[in-house]
């Protein structure tokens, strides 16, 4: 993946690489080469299992690793002594992000089911209490809701193009957000993520390999979220080639 947007970082002392490619072995086995690594994810999994913030201060240290590793730092992967509070805050602006993004789904949704019979058979408050304690399950929101207008109400609130579109537009949103996340590995600025023109063109310009790397992520978070206290291995790595593949022309970002 190239493109022809130079590196940006928010001080001199965060200066990358000037360019590197990443396979996919080596996007997933990279956390090896720090001689702490089986600490610092058997950390990360004991993390991600406290309620409420434990998924979230992994998406932070997901951050601080994809900086540490485009900055050269050693050893790549970041400490956790001291660093919790860190990254659970910057784990809050990248979910924040991410809802942001649904937000116009969620909007929409509530206007529509509001005064339904089938909005008061929906399992409002067991599906926030849900979202509260593993906040990881808060981005299946708009599925779990259709879901549950579908099959679990005696007579839907939705039409079936409704439905159906929500499902396409959320399809979209969970394809374009990844890229937009790149932004922010570019530039080190949250707000970054919202620059949807950028994000757009990236996938435009390198389809084939946004969508093999979007794929294979994608599998490899779930099996990460789905193995316990080394989820992070999975959890905090899967974007690592869509993030950090780089090409040689000019050390450009992609």
């Amino acid at each position: 993946m190239i493109s022809d947007e130079p590196i940006e970082h928010s001080s001199p002392n965060q200066s990358a690489r000037s360019w590197f490619r990443l396979d996919w072995q080596s996007a997933l086995l990279f956390p090896t080469i720090d001689p702490a690594w089986r600490q610092k994810v058997a950390i990360g999994g004991l993390v991600l299992l406290i309620p409420m913030i434990g998924w979230i201060t992994v998406l932070g240290y997901r951050k601080a690793c994809i900086f540490r590793l485009l900055r050269g730092d050693d050893p790549v992967l970041p400490d956790w002594n001291g660093n919790g509070r860190h990254f659970l805050i910057e784990g809050l602006g990248a979910l924040a992000v991410i809802n942001a993004y649904y937000l116009p789904i969620y909007l929409w949704l509530a206007a529509r089911l509001y005064g339904t019979p089938a909005a008061e058979s929906i399992p409002w408050v067991w599906m926030a209490a849900v979202a509260l304690i593993a906040p990881i399950f808060s981005t299946l929101a708009v599925p779990v809701v259709l879901a549950a207008d579908r099959f679990l109400v005696p007579v839907s609130a939705l039409a079936w193009y409704e439905s159906a579109g929500v499902s396409v537009a959320f399809g979209l949103l969970t394809f374009l957000i990844p890229s937009a996340f790149l932004n922010v590995s570019r530039t080190g600025r949250m707000a970054s993520a919202f620059d949807l023109l950028r994000a757009v063109k990236r996938i435009a310009h390198h389809p084939r390999e946004y969508v093999e790397a979007w794929v294979v992520s994608g599998i490899a978070s779930l099996a990460g979220h789905l193995s316990g206290v080394f989820a992070p291995w999975g959890g905090v790595l899967p974007h690592d080639r869509l993030r950090l593949q780089r090409g040689s022309a000019g050390g450009r970002w992609c």
